[in-house]
This record gives C-alpha cells, sequence and structure tokens, in this order.
C-alpha cells in the first residue's frame, strides 16, 4: 500500500470537502450573454503584494478567484482586492478566525463585492497575508456587451441583494465561530458591514493589512479586543482586585440619561470627531447639571482637526490631540451651521456659528482598568475606541499599522452571568448563555458608537493596549458668542437637591458660587437616592440611615400612622396630612426648595422639620404640629408659611 498516495488523496478530499461547502452567495453573478474569460495565475503568496495578471484593460462586470490557502497562525488574514483603473478597491476575498477557523481551505470561482460590477476597467490585484499562505491558481472575468450591463437603479437593486446575502452568510459562520470557541457576542446584518469595502475600512479604522475581528457584523453581547484562552483569564480574574466600583453608567446617574442622541458618521472616517463631539454634549449637560441636549457640529471639528491641506477630513480621517486643542482654543458650534454631509465628494465651506463650546483642558489617561474607572466617574465620558492589531507590513510602504475606530466610553460594569435575555433570539444563544460562565466578573466598557445599527458597544478589553486613548475633556465649559460674551456662565449652574437627602449636585464641575450657603461642601453621589449621599473617589456612595423615600408628586395621609423614616419632599411634590402622623425618634421630613407640606385637618406629632428656603408649608382646618422636645420649629428666610387656622407647639 503506498502511504504518500493515500496522504495525498485525504488532502485532497479535504479540500474537495471545503470548497464543495462555499456558498453560491460567493460566486460570480453570471449575466445573460455574458463571456467568461480564465486567467491562469498559479502563484503562491506568502507576503503581501500586488500584480497585474490583465492583458486587457476593457471593463468587466464580475471577477472571482480559484485557489487556497493554508494558516500559519490563528492571528492569520487573507485578503484579496481588485484595484480598478479609477483607484477604487473591491473586496473579492476575506477570511480570517472568525470568519474561517479550517487549517486550509479551498476555493473555486469565490467573490465578494466582485461578483457584481458596474463595468468597471481592472488594474491589479493587491493581496494581504498575514500568518498565512496563498495559492491563487486563476481568476475568471467576465465581460458584457454595453447594452446588456446593468446599470443604475437595476444595478445597484442587484448589487444590494447580493451583498445583504453574502453578509448574512458571514454574520453566520461568526456566530458558529463564536459558539464553538466560548465568545459572548452576536453578529448580524449592520449597515457598516453592507457597505462598499472602501467605505468599510474608513468607518471601523481597519487598514487592509489587518483584521477586524469581525467588528463590523457586531449587533450585541461582549465584544473582545485582544485575545486571551478561558484559562488565562479566569486565572487574570481570580488574581485581579479592584479598589473602584463595579460599576457605572452616565446614561442612569442621578435618574438621568446625561448622553445625547446616536448620530451616524455615514460613511466617513471621522469617528474622532464624532467621539469627541460625544464627550462634549454630556459635558455640557453635566457642567451646567441640566438636560441641554445641544447638536453640536461634528464637521466643524472635523474640518479643525489636523487634515493635511488639500484633503477632505470625510475621507483622511481626524487627529484626536489636534482635535482636543481646537476643542479648548476655539470650541464648535450647533449642528444647523455646519451640517455633517452625507458624501465624500461634497466640501463644504463652514459657516461662522453664533455660539461656541469650548472646554477649558485636555489630557491623557494611564491605560489602567482602575484609572479610566475613575477618570469616567470624576470627569464624565471618556474619548476612547480600540486598535487594531498592529504588525509591519513590509510590502506596502513598510507601514506599522494600529489605525482603529474612536468611541465615547459612558460606561462600566461587570459580567454577572444574569445578561442572558439578550441571546434569547440569536442563534446559538443558549451555547453563549453556557458560554458566559467563563466570563463572569470581567469588566466591560459600554461606548457611545457612531454607527446606527449598532449605537452602543460592550467591549472586553483583554490588552488595554489596544484601547485608543483615552483622553479626558476638563471643565468648566465656556459657552460664548463669537465676541467673547457669556451665553451660559457659572451663575446657570443648577445646584438642587432632588432627592431631598441634604445633599447637592452641581453637575462634574466645582462648587458654583451661586450655591446658598446652607448647601454642604461635599455634592450628592446620587441625587436620585435619598438613601445615598456623598461618593468617595473610586465611585462608593455613602449610606444614610435610616431609610428614606423622596415625595415629588402629590401624596396624602390621610390615616393615623407612624413615620420612623426620612421623608424629601422636593419640588412639585406635595405632602398633606389629614389624619395624625406620629415621628419617631430618628424620622425627618425634610421640605426642600418647591416642597409643600400641608396639615389640612390633622396633626403632625413629635415633629422634625428641615424646611429649606424656597420651601411651602400650610396648616389649614385647625390642623396642628406638636415639635419634638429636642427639636425646635425654624422658618428660615425664604420659607413660605401659611397658617389659615391651626398652630405649631
Amino acid at each position: 500500500m503506498n502511504t504518500k498516495r493515500i496522504i495525498l488523496a485525504a488532502c485532497c478530499l479535504l479540500l474537495t470537502t471545503l470548497a464543495a461547502r462555499a456558498d453560491d452567495v460567493f460566486r460570480m453573478k453570471k449575466a445573460a450573454g455574458a463571456h467568461v474569460e480564465t486567467l491562469k495565475v498559479e502563484r503562491r503568496f506568502g507576503k503581501s503584494e500586488a500584480f497585474s495578471p490583465f492583458l486587457s484593460k476593457g471593463a468587466i462586470t464580475a471577477l472571482s478567484i480559484t485557489g487556497s490557502f493554508e494558516k500559519t497562525g490563528d492571528e492569520y488574514l487573507v485578503r484579496v482586492l481588485l484595484k480598478d483603473a479609477d483607484g477604487k478597491e473591491h473586496l473579492v476575498m476575506e477570511s480570517y478566525e472568525e470568519i474561517c477557523d479550517k487549517e486550509q481551505f479551498a476555493f473555486a470561482g469565490y467573490c465578494e463585492e466582485t461578483a457584481l460590477l458596474e463595468g468597471i476597467r481592472p488594474d491589479s490585484i493587491k493581496v494581504y497575508v498575514r500568518d498565512a499562505v496563498l495559492r491563487i491558481e486563476s481568476i475568471d472575468i467576465q465581460t458584457v456587451a454595453p447594452g446588456r450591463m446593468l446599470k443604475g437603479g437595476a444595478f445597484k437593486a442587484a448589487k444590494a441583494e447580493a451583498r445583504r446575502a453574502q453578509v448574512e452568510a458571514v454574520a453566520k459562520k461568526i456566530n458558529e465561530y463564536n459558539v464553538s470557541h466560548g465568545k459572548i457576542w452576536i453578529a448580524g446584518v449592520t449597515d457598516i458591514a453592507l457597505a462598499d469595502y472602501s467605505v468599510r475600512r474608513a468607518m471601523t479604522g481597519c487598514p487592509d493589512g489587518c483584521q477586524s475581528g469581525g467588528i463590523e457584523y457586531y449587533v450585541d453581547g461582549f465584544f473582545e479586543v485582544g485575545k486571551a484562552k478561558p484559562e488565562t483569564r479566569k486565572k487574570t480574574l481570580r488574581s485581579s482586585s479592584s479598589s473602584v466600583v463595579s460599576e457605572f453608567d452616565w446614561r442612569t446617574r442621578h435618574g438621568r440619561n446625561w448622553i445625547t442622541p446616536v448620530r451616524s458618521q455615514g460613511g466617513s472616517s471621522c469617528c474622532v470627531a464624532f467621539a469627541g463631539v460625544s464627550c462634549l454634549e454630556a459635558l455640557l449637560n453635566l457642567y451646567y447639571n441640566q438636560p441641554l441636549n445641544w447638536d453640536l457640529s461634528e464637521w466643524e471639528l472635523a474640518c479643525n482637526g489636523g487634515v493635511a491641506p488639500g484633503q477632505s477630513p470625510y475621507d483622511a480621517g481626524v487627529s484626536p490631540v489636534k482635535a482636543a486643542i481646537y476643542l479648548k482654543n476655539t470650541g464648535i458650534g450647533i449642528e444647523d451651521y455646519n451640517v455633517f454631509p452625507k458624501d465624500t465628494n461634497i466640501y463644504l465651506t463652514l459657516q461662522a456659528p453664533d455660539t461656541l463650546v469650548r472646554i477649558s483642558q485636555y489630557a491623557m489617561i494611564d491605560k489602567n482598568e482602575d484609572s479610566i474607572k475613575k477618570a469616567l466617574i470624576k470627569y464624565g465620558p471618556l474619548g476612547s475606541g480600540y486598535l487594531h492589531h498592529a504588525f509591519n507590513d513590509s510590502a506596502y510602504n513598510s507601514t506599522l499599522h494600529s489605525d482603529g475606530h474612536a468611541m465615547a466610553i459612558i460606561a462600566y460594569n461587570r459580567i454577572n452571568g444574569n445578561e442572558s435575555n439578550i441571546y434569547l433570539s440569536a442563534e446559538g444563544g443558549l451555547q453563549m448563555i453556557q458560554n458566559l460562565r467563563n466570563y463572569v466578573g470581567c469588566t466591560y466598557w459600554t461606548f457611545k458608537n457612531s454607527y446606527k445599527s449598532s449605537p452602543y458597544v460592550k467591549v472586553i478589553f483583554n490588552d488595554y493596549t489596544l484601547m485608543a486613548g483615552p483622553f479626558v475633556l476638563f471643565t468648566p465649559i465656556r459657552v460664548k458668542d463669537p465676541y467673547g460674551n457669556d451665553i451660559y456662565s457659572d451663575d446657570d449652574i443648577i445646584c438642587e437637591d432632588r432627592d431631598g437627602d441634604g445633599y447637592y449636585f452641581w453637575g462634574i464641575g466645582q462648587k458654583p458660587a451661586n450655591c446658598p450657603d446652607w448647601v454642604p461642601d461635599v455634592k450628592d453621589g446620587d441625587d436620585s437616592n435619598i438613601n445615598y449621599g456623598t461618593m468617595d473617589e473610586n465611585g462608593f456612595l455613602q449610606s444614610l440611615s435610616p431609610n428614606g423615600y423622596t415625595i415629588n408628586t402629590s401624596v396624602t395621609y390621610s390615616s393615623n400612622n407612624v413615620v420612623s423614616s426620612r421623608i424629601g419632599i422636593v419640588n412639585n411634590g406635595i405632602l398633606t396630612i389629614t389624619g395624625t402622623t406620629t415621628m419617631n425618634a430618628q424620622s425627618v421630613i425634610r421640605v426642600c426648595e418647591g416642597g409643600t407640606l400641608i396639615v389640612d385637618g390633622g396633626t403632625l406629632q413629635n415633629a422634625n422639620l428641615k424646611l429649606i428656603p424656597g420651601s411651602h408649608l400650610i396648616i389649614r382646618n385647625n390642623g396642628s404640629i406638636n415639635m419634638s422636645s429636642d427639636t425646635p420649629f425654624n422658618a428660615p428666610l425664604g420659607v413660605i408659611v401659611d397658617i389659615e387656622s391651626g398652630s405649631v407647639n
């Protein structure tokens, strides 16, 4: 028996089997009356390079390749691009671990974007390989008589249909990989994945020689940046400890959402501008402690973010440092003056806005978990994102690729194993729920994105060197007209006690001078919960006792009862007592600015009242307040006391 012949036959069978599994959606769309020509290539690629096999530069309507690849490492990448005579690049083939984890893969007539082309003139083929060996045996090109060529709307519709089918197939492969390899993120059809390769490259910041890990297909779950084996992750979790609170979210802090709506960067490279503006819009809300929710101009920031002369920021991208410098030295206006363009070919002349929003300073933060958490808690949302794996690609200008995608960090949390609801409708979701067990205790970061199809992304960083930035924008936030006059000043900062615990919140800056003198110097750590007071630098809240509750609507105590809690009557809150309410020694009723206490024919016994200027006390129908023996009645200046009929004893 010939052993070599058996091994060779087995290898051929494996390659044939893999080729047979190739989806039909990755095959050339043959048109009626089309002519297909096969170009012999017979080339092996162990490194990235470009070549031109085209003898004729005539228009073609499709292109596919036949060959195989063998991976030599888990970080492998195989990407084949068709460059046309106008310089545009079209994706012929793309594979990395999440798409195909086979050791070797054979393909015949394979094509992605080049399955349907609108009569482009081919120039060259660009091959990018990393930790892999690619063999291209042949290239098929299709030509169609001009009169039969799909054009305009018909071409766009056919192309969109074909591309959606391909994206669905790739998302399915990624989900299968995630399930079998213990991952916990869900892939699906997204606007980014559906976009042309050149647009997708700009949106994700992923250079030709880098693989994205499938981030453009992300729809939910926890995406990982950097590799980590399950046993390594468990060891890290056992040995790790954090001095900072385990979760924090600016979408819910103080009972409010301080984050402005997600806006789309379109097909541009301007993610840095969108991340910076996302941070600034939230800081504007937080500094003045009110939901201003201004829509500031990303385009204005992009155009002033370090773009080289003659380049459009739509395509060239933005420098984070230069964008921050512009926000510090000049500031930006609202979107109405400089609307973000929807097309790369549109070059707009910037208009001078009537309002400029400016930061006071900016800084980079150390890339360690606790430093980033503390900065998020203290300073508000952070400019950040992720970087793609950097490597030296000697075939193309010896460039060190380390591009990525910028977003704004708005929250963090730890996986606790109870997140199963996000997987219930996903393919392979039940197995992903099982996979969650290996991630319990992992910190993940929630990013506000600039893609409408995936507005928020939850990311686990196994390698913090691959986190972009992060950078912080410092308050005070100045809002002025072009002549330097204040539109908003520190006098506009709202200082308030929304939960009635006696601690006030005035935003994320220093205590403003307009706070009344009875306001404590330390701000409220959670102004939506009367049971928590101040917060330390690690995000832990001071528990207050006894437990209390906040009244912010109209409430009536009509029956006899005993109060043993702290009660905070806040703005628009009304407590009416018509029966007998007896307070125990630890209880207190705090009537805040805009709050009202009414004793209407009833009795408040053993009372401990804290009346704050701006509050209202009404006694009528012979109601009575009998103060505690050690708590005298005190109505400071600014308290309105109406005793229509009744008494305070």
